[in-house]
Parts: structure tokens; sequence; C-alpha cells
């Protein structure tokens, strides 16, 4: 789940993952509209009131301030049925997102735009869902 449309070659390099993917695991993706509230903190709240609503279990939150994310962490994350993440939008998260979450990640040192940060978490996903199965494109 993510916050805002992604970039249109983002999206499209997401979906041709996605597809090389489907034997092994299947992907969706739910793009919640941004807000367009007049404060950054009033974004990140209208936000997260949409966030939470749409989920009903456990999640993985994407958070520069989140323990780096580690492929075997990942791995025994994507054992879960389902297994979700949530990607915040530009103004980042609320702070009741953020308390909910059952894991907080970040993707590395540099803080990324939420459309990349989308399609760098698929891309480990992708990476991930492979090695289960002893599939080379890791290597």
């Amino acid at each position: 789940m993510s916050v805002g449309a992604p970039d249109a070659d983002l999206a499209a390099y997401e979906a041709r993952l996605a597809r090389k993917m489907r034997r092994v695991a299947s992907l969706a993706f739910v793009a919640l509209p941004a807000s367009r509230a007049g404060t950054a903190q009033a974004r990140r709240a209208e936000e997260g009131r949409r966030i939470l609503r749409a989920l009903d279990g456990p999640y993985a939150l994407l958070d520069p301030e989140g323990d780096p994310l580690a492929p075997e962490a990942l791995a025994r994350w994507l054992r879960r049925r389902p297994a979700r993440f949530v990607v915040g939008g530009p103004d980042g998260v609320d702070d009741a997102v953020r308390a909910r979450a059952a894991r907080r990640w970040r993707l590395g040192r540099p803080v990324l735009s939420h459309a990349l940060a989308r399609a760098v978490l698929v891309e480990q996903i992708f990476r991930a869902a492979m090695a289960a199965v002893g599939h080379p494109y890791p290597r």
C-alpha cells in the first residue's frame, strides 16, 4: 500500500517484476489518494486515517528511521499471508501509522522519494521471492 500515484515509469517496472514472479508469489498494489490538506501535518493525519482504515492485519512500514532492511528479515516477512507493506506519501506518515506497524524498515541511509522507495521495495520482494525458489536471479 502506498500513498499517491507512482511515477509511470516506476509503475511499469513494478508491474514487469510482478509478472515475472507471478508463479512464485502474487503482488498487489494499493495506491491511496494523496491528501490535499493545507499543511504537511494535516496531510499526514488524513493519509494516516486512510491507511489504517484500509489495513486489517500486521504490516511493515518503510520508514527512514526504521531498522535496516536485511534480506533474511524480508524473506521471513514474506512468509506471512498476506505480507503487507506501507509506503507513506511525500510528507511521510502519521505517528499512528508508525505506532501500529509490526515492523519498521529503512531501505538504506539515503532517504528516497516515496515513489522510488516503493520501486526499490518491489525489487527487494522480487529478489527474495526468486531466492526462495532457488532462481539464479539474485546472483
